[in-house]
């Protein structure tokens, strides 16, 4: 298929994850023998995906170190918000745990009563188990004890703003923005604007 269908997606996701994978490897099991823990996004911690509407297998960065290393990796994922899961009722089950155990607790996804709660992805257009996915979830918080970001007094400024906006209004962003921010897909807000629109949304 053409490139500009689905080669920025496989270019994009395999070819970083590759490298993330090597330096991992050179790192942790091509040198002394040691543990170690690696911090990454959700997509690159993720086993197996599949490409939207295509179905083509990719593989992220613990997908590969997975296959690469079996039994010597555990790919673990944090506790996201509510639009992550596929089925709400998957997610009230998470929150009905974390009542449970009144503290942050951590699932093995080879408990099979769990393994079958879907996440939703942006690659695969059906979901992703949790099983399939992840070989741990880590639930941290719910969603209302998290507290707004912390922003430094004067690095947004205008200058920055017109910067950021630019690049989404070329990117087609400005659409999607929550309904509540629907004015500023007319105009660029300045740095004390945008600055507020940060506070105000994100968690």
């Amino acid at each position: 298929e053409k490139r500009d269908k689905v080669g920025w997606l496989r270019e994009g996701i395999e070819d970083r994850d590759r490298f993330m994978a090597e330096v991992i490897s050179a790192y942790l099991f091509n040198s002394t023998p040691g543990k170690g823990i690696f911090y990454v996004g959700s997509s690159h911690v993720r086993r197996d995906l599949r490409m939207k509407s295509y179905g083509r297998r990719l593989f992220s960065t613990g997908g590969m170190l997975s296959h690469k290393y079996p039994d010597r990796i555990s790919c673990l994922t944090f506790h996201l918000l509510p639009h992550h899961w596929q089925d709400m009722n998957d997610f009230k089950i998470v929150e009905r745990l974390f009542d449970e155990n009144k503290k942050p607790f951590a699932i093995d996804t080879s408990d099979r009563a769990l393994s079958h709660l879907l996440l939703k992805s942006d690659v695969d257009d059906e979901g992703v188990a949790l099983a399939k996915a992840f070989h741990g979830y880590s639930v941290l918080n719910r969603d209302e004890d998290y507290t707004l970001c912390s922003l430094i007094p004067g690095f947004y400024d205008d200058e920055f703003a017109k910067k950021a906006w630019d690049e989404l209004r070329s990117q087609g962003k400005l659409k999607h923005l929550p309904e509540q921010w629907k004015k500023w897909r007319r105009r660029t807000p300045t740095g004390k604007e945008f600055m507020k629109m940060l506070e105000e949304g994100l968690r």
